[in-house]
């Protein structure tokens, strides 16, 4: 620490004495200037005032004005001055005087140069003291005052959560002298929308320079309209107010203005919370609740709005699935009707919707993660065991993700139901092929009998009706397409392995060989014996026309 240069005032009226202090002793070697003498105690007084001196030694006694006045005058306009007198010692009840007027130091004449040093060396380091007491206080403050943001901070995370006496809580309102009234606050809460989900995407710095961003707006249009308030962080995405809002003032439209502002200027969607009026400090816990609970109703709207814990309801009505819907929602799914399951599903959800008072959001979503899982343990219940692990695990990330907004979890809902659907509909149709497959083997080994649709219906235990469509869904012909091609096909080998046209037509249940020729031509182009004969000639002669 460089400390400073002190200024030496010497008045006496003896010119010798005066003299030889001033200027036969090395006081700069002391850090000390003389910045002048005087001869009486009038022109002493000047001379130390105009120069704003830090040490004076001067007589007691002295024309125009003697040192115990000068001492009065002096500690009057210059409290840090160090005034030192030159005293005899019948002047011992004047120089105690002096010491009581703020006099420092007293010397006794008569006296020498090593006496007069000490003394004044003595008042250099008194000096010094006060100077680096001085750079300390200065340091403190200063650190105080950078230091006031963050000890606001936590002072208004502390008022917002936790209750306290109502003395320690306004003590600490006036030690970090917060310009506003302590009674009538009111908590605003602005939250940027979906911030906290695109935390990954945003680097630090923006996430820092939207946040400022964000509390200049907020402060900015509070004060336009008057309205007092501090400014704190309480999350990435969350800024919360406390403002002195008066009677006539409507927040709500302040708040609606600064929702505006957000997002023509910093181009974010805000969503704002706003409490009742707090009547002491100790009620902001309190207050702060309403905000939160009024800001998460922002779940229904999907952000950019602001709610007021005065205008939400404080009794919602129940929610609850009337047991018609939920019974039919059921059936849907359970057979795998997916168009109609989505249409009670969309048609529940506009009635929520629409439906006037909304339920607090808590139970809502209570209310979407308890359908969901029922939902789920619909499926598994209907799904075939060796498929359970990996539709369970599909289901359960679906019931987990849930959202943050009312139509989130309806997606995921809904997405939930067409999963379900799909599984339902792929593991039935494979089923349906396994039926089939056991229609087509009896099929194939009764080829030698009349097989009726009502036969091979019976064979897997449907019904004639859902089976014939059945069998067109999965091998894409009816019945009777697909029995007659097997036939035509099993004909041409027995025709090739050299068994007689009329043979063959038994072999496979058709009574009339002319009929059957019939039926052989039209699926082939060429009657049996024709075909017979085609592949006779070609083997003969090693081609094939």
């Amino acid at each position: 620490m460089i400390k400073p240069k002190y200024k030496l005032c010497v008045i006496d009226d003896v010119t010798n004495v005066v003299q030889g202090i001033a200027y036969h002793i090395p006081w700069a070697d002391y850090h000390i200037e003389v910045i002048g003498i005087a001869m009486d105690g009038q022109a002493g007084l000047s001379l130390i005032l105009d120069n704003e001196a830090d040490i004076v030694l001067t007589d007691i006694r002295m024309p125009h004005m003697d040192g115990l006045e000068m001492t009065e005058r002096i500690k009057q306009q210059l409290p840090s001055c160090k005034v030192i007198l030159l005293s005899g010692y019948t002047d011992f009840d004047y120089a105690q005087k002096a010491i009581r007027l703020g006099a420092f130091d007293f010397v006794t004449k008569p006296f020498r140069p090593k006496t007069i040093v000490e003394a004044i060396l003595k008042a250099r380091d008194a000096l010094d003291a006060e100077y680096e007491e001085r750079q300390r206080i200065s340091g403190l403050e200063k650190t105080v005052k950078e230091s006031m943001p963050i000890l606001r901070q936590e002072y208004f995370h502390f008022l917002l959560r936790h209750s306290a006496s109502k003395a320690d809580v306004e003590e600490r309102w006036r030690l970090l002298q917060i310009g506003m009234e302590a009674a009538g606050i009111v908590v605003m809460i602005v939250e940027i929308d979906g911030l906290a989900e695109r935390s990954e995407q945003i680097s630090a710095q923006n996430a820092e320079l939207l946040h400022f961003a964000l509390q200049n707006i907020v402060a900015e249009t509070l004060s336009i309209h008057a309205v007092p308030g501090v400014l704190c962080r309480d999350s990435t995405s969350r800024l919360v107010g406390l403002v002195n809002a008066g009677e006539s003032t409507n927040l709500q439209a302040v708040a609606e203005e600064v929702r505006e502002n957000v997002l023509t200027y910093a181009k974010q969607k805000v969503s704002i919370g706003i409490s009742l009026r707090a009547p002491l400090l100790q009620d902001l816990p309190a207050a702060y609740q309403q905000a939160i609970a009024a800001l998460s109703y922002n779940f229904y709207t999907g952000g950019n709005s602001v709610f007021a814990y005065s205008s939400i309801p404080q009794i919602g009505k129940q929610v609850t699935m009337p047991l018609e819907q939920e019974k039919e929602l059921f059936y849907y799914l359970r057979s795998g009707n997916m168009p109609l399951a989505e249409e009670v599903l969309l048609g529940m959800f506009r009635e929520w919707s629409h439906g006037g008072q909304m339920p607090p959001p808590s139970e809502m979503m209570e209310f979407y993660d308890e359908l969901s899982s029922r939902i789920a343990r619909l499926f598994m219940e209907e799904y075939a065991a060796e498929d359970n692990g990996a539709i369970a695990e599909q289901l359960r990330a679906l019931i987990r993700r849930g959202g943050h907004r009312s139509d989130e979890y309806q997606q995921s809902i809904i997405e939930l139901c067409r999963i379900g659907c799909e599984y339902l509909k792929r593991q039935r149709m494979a089923d349906s092929e396994k039926q089939i497959v056991l229609a087509l083997q009896y099929m194939k080994q009764h080829m030698d009998r009349t097989i009726s649709l009502a036969d091979l219906a019976q064979q897997v235990n449907l019904s004639s009706s859902y089976f014939a469509n059945l069998f067109k869904k999965v091998t894409g012909q009816t019945v009777h397409q697909y029995m007659t091609l097997q036939k035509i096909e099993r004909a041409k080998e027995l025709l090739l392995q050299g068994m007689q046209v009329q043979e063959t037509a038994k072999a496979l249940a058709y009574e009339d060989p002319a009929y059957f020729s019939e039926v052989f031509k039209k699926n082939v182009g060429t009657t049996p014996t024709e075909f017979r004969q085609h592949f006779q000639f070609a083997n003969t002669t090693g081609e094939e026309k």
